[in-house]
């Protein structure tokens, strides 16, 4: 009766040791993902970035080729410096639609830098996620560790019972 007493009890610590592999492994899993995902979000922070950078340039670079030429110039002084009406009015169209172009593209990077933001707080909250299955996968590695122990020792109490038996 001891004997099959010992043997449930080894065969209930078998299948905690299964079921605890079982949960090693999906830990494992879940850490691969996440790690594939937070390569994921540093490459399209990367990407988000480089091409921030170049709406950035591009846009400085288009802003000192379009303004006048004339330097120190104010804006009216670009108007009245006009030599007829119709070029002063297609100057100030020019400079509305300059404006608006310059307002448009300060709006896109403002947008590219709001993404920027948002990808990176989720690369943290990934990050976050990623060290939380760690510490899970390895809590969970040292109790399979324990109960491998204590299913090795009590078989070999059963084969010393056995002996005995015999």
């Amino acid at each position: 009766q001891e004997l099959k007493r010992q043997l449930n009890s080894l065969n209930s610590l078998n299948a905690d040791i299964r079921q605890q592999d079982a949960t090693v492994k999906q830990l494992r899993s879940r850490i691969d993902s996440i790690g594939a995902e937070i390569n994921s979000t540093a490459d399209s922070i990367s990407t988000l970035e480089s091409e921030l950078e170049e709406m950035r340039s591009a846009y400085a670079k288009a802003v000192k080729s379009m303004q006048p030429a004339a330097g120190d110039m104010n804006t009216l002084s670009f108007i009245f410096s006009s030599r007829s009406f119709s070029e002063a009015y297609s100057r100030m169209r020019y400079l509305n639609r300059f404006t608006a172009w310059r307002q448009r593209k300060a709006e896109d990077i403002d947008r590219a830098i709001e993404r920027i933001g948002e990808r990176r707080q989720h690369l943290t909250g990934l990050r976050h996620q990623q060290d939380r299955a760690y510490r899970e996968a390895e809590d969970a590695r040292r109790s399979l560790a324990v109960k491998q122990g204590e299913s090795e020792k009590m078989v070999t109490s059963l084969r010393k019972q056995d002996k005995q038996l015999r």
